[in-house]
């Protein structure tokens, strides 16, 4: 899966949810994708975030 292809997967995950991802959340996620991470862990982190702010 490219990394193109991860950060839509991400992107429709959050859309689901009815969370839309900022632009430095998607150039986050890419960077940690770039990095080998998994999709999960990109997840994770957004949503730590969004749980943290309310």
């Amino acid at each position: 899966m490219s990394t193109d292809e991860k950060i839509a997967s991400i992107k429709a995950s959050f859309a689901m949810e009815d969370m839309i991802l900022t632009p430095e959340e998607i150039e986050r996620g890419r960077m940690i994708i770039e990095k080998k991470i998994d999709v999960e862990d990109v997840v994770r982190e957004i949503t730590s975030r969004y749980v943290s702010v309310g």
